[in-house]
């Protein structure tokens, strides 16, 4: 039975010896791969932080870059209004030559005392001759009837002179006139 009990004891001996050089074996094991893990880690870790400062430059020359570009678009904005404006100038100037190009035309009208649409526009003359017709007294009177289709012969008839005032010019229109009896 001693016998028996120290087999026993010498079979547990060697049991808790191969458990623990198993043991061992695993936590060497586990070492090995935490090592293994610490290496793999500290390299992830070192391109974590060539990636941070790659990040980091793009983001100071995004910086840099945005910087021209904002100045660039508030540069095409200054060239935009400035375009603006000078078209606006050159509206102006071609409204300015325009505008004496019919007062030229007017002025030559008025030399060679022809009355004509750049004197007085057809609506307005329209209006003259209503008012032309009110003030003559009886028998005369105008030597056609004052409507639109009649105009071209008043402007075509009328004989105008002009003189001028310190502070206008005036234009006297010679119509024929003509008496029922």
């Amino acid at each position: 039975v001693m016998n028996s009990k120290i087999d026993d004891a010498n079979i547990r001996n060697d049991e808790i010896y191969h458990d623990t050089k198993d043991q061992l074996t695993v936590l060497d094991n586990m070492h090995s791969e935490i090592l293994n893990h610490s290496k793999v880690i500290n390299k992830m870790i070192y391109i974590l932080k060539a990636y941070h400062q790659v990040m980091h430059d793009n983001m100071a020359q995004n910086s840099r870059t945005e910087s021209v570009f904002s100045s660039l678009f508030n540069t095409l904005f200054q060239y935009l209004k400035l375009s603006c404006a000078l078209s606006e100038i050159k509206d102006a100037i071609n409204l300015a030559v325009q505008r004496m190009n019919q007062l030229h035309q007017a002025v030559e009208d008025l030399a060679a005392n022809r009355m004509t649409s750049n004197l007085l526009p057809p609506h307005q003359f329209l209006e003259v001759l209503k008012s032309v017709k009110q003030v003559i007294p009886p028998p005369a009177k105008l030597f056609l009837d004052v409507k639109l289709e009649n105009l071209h012969s008043f402007y075509k008839f009328a004989i105008i002179k002009s003189y001028a005032t310190e502070t206008q010019l005036r234009v006297l229109i010679k119509l024929p006139l003509k008496n029922d009896n």
